[in-house]
């Protein structure tokens, strides 16, 4: 049978155990948390938990007066992180909505090249391939030609309808 020393010391411990374990949790809120793991390194005065970013594996000193602001920094320039989240274009279909606007908004085929709606479209995802006026103009041709063969077979099959 156990002594009532050994039950007290192993009640302290299972105390201090939950007191360290809430401490390191209840900082733990901000989605930040998601893209690192937390490191402890040893229990000396010295040694300070780290947050080690799960992407590039560089690590970053967590101490509580410092706040997330060092550790967000990095995440919106770590490019292993960027590129886990930028997904490829398809760009047939960037293209074909491009010449749909142009034709929707009467946009002058200019409007492509214009730099701040190049910065648009280069924000939303790296990867897009932006494209020239003159690109633009011959994909804008091919789908006229394509929306006037619809027509052209729409208009002859309600004709035959009526006949």
């Amino acid at each position: 049978m156990k002594s009532t020393n050994d039950i007290n010391e192993a009640t302290t411990e299972i105390e201090r155990t939950i007191s360290s374990l809430s401490k390191s949790f209840s900082k733990r809120f901000n989605k930040i948390w998601e893209d690192f793991d937390i490191v402890e390194e040893g229990h000396s005065p010295t040694k300070r938990p780290k947050a080690i970013c799960k992407h590039c594996r560089k690590g970053y000193s967590i101490v509580s007066r410092l706040g997330t602001s060092h550790i967000q920094c990095h995440l919106e320039g770590c490019n292993k992180h960027l590129k886990e989240i930028h997904t490829e274009v398809d760009q047939h279909a960037y293209r074909e909505l491009v010449d749909k606007a142009i034709i929707k908004y009467e946009y002058t085929f200019t409007w492509v090249e214009h730099g701040r709606n190049r910065d648009i479209h280069i924000s939303l995802n790296k990867s897009v391939e932006i494209v020239s006026r003159n690109t633009i103009k011959v994909d804008y041709m091919k789908l006229l030609r394509k929306l006037k063969r619809n027509l052209h077979s729409d208009l002859k099959n309600f004709l035959v309808r009526f006949v």
